[in-house]
């Protein structure tokens, strides 16, 4: 078994800066609605003085995304039709949470496009231009498939360090992650793993510049 491509793609965009420390959260969600199509979107963005460190989602109280670092959401996740509960929590660097739910009815009909995902035949990327060039913060999107079995889990590795993870149906595919990054340059990994326990990593080097 072989891991047929893990796909990276890298944009630019915008996130606010905060200053000061002050513990206190706002967590904005913008989706997911009383229902929704699936892809299922969940979008919401923390502010904090101080620095958030982690938005997680739950769907009926079960972990199934979590991106670090990054204050901004905004993902497919593929929940199966029926009513669900989305719990979105956020968390920041002076150990204040705060959750934010939703009950919703997922629909399987329309299917919304995953931005980043729509490609027929996953594409691996091989660093022909190292390193590559981005402005922060960068967005990245991955895409993974397996011949032997689902994908079952997909991290993103910053310099070594776990940034994003996602499980379930929906580890094929992240869309979108936002991901602040100081200039200079950056060492981007991905590590997906198969429902039989099949690992498969690719990576890069960024150069982030202003």
């Amino acid at each position: 078994m072989r891991l047929i491509g893990i796909l990276l793609t890298f944009l630019c965009s915008l996130v606010p800066a905060f200053a000061g420390c002050d513990p206190h959260i706002t967590l904005n969600v913008a989706r997911p609605f009383g229902s929704e199509a699936e892809p299922t979107v969940v979008a919401a963005t923390a502010i904090s003085g101080c620095t958030i460190t982690a938005i997680s989602v739950y769907v009926d109280y079960k972990l199934i995304y979590q991106q670090r670092g990054i204050n901004v959401l905004d993902g497919r996740l593929i929940m199966g039709g029926g009513p669900h509960r989305v719990a979105i929590v956020a968390q920041n660097s002076a150990g204040a949470a705060v959750k934010a739910v939703s009950n919703i009815v997922s629909v399987a009909d329309p299917v919304e496009p995953i931005a980043g995902c729509e490609g027929s035949l996953p594409i691996e990327y091989t660093g022909d231009h190292i390193p590559f060039p981005a402005k922060s913060p960068v967005r990245v999107g991955m895409l993974a498939t397996s011949e032997s079995a689902p994908i079952s889990t997909m991290l993103l590795y910053i310099d070594g360090v776990s940034r994003i993870q996602i499980w379930g149906s929906t580890a094929r595919c992240l869309p979108v992650a936002l991901l602040p990054l100081k200039t200079g340059t950056h060492f981007i990994n991905v590590e997906a793993r198969d429902a039989l326990g099949h690992i498969s990593l690719t990576g890069s080097i960024m150069q982030v510049v202003h």
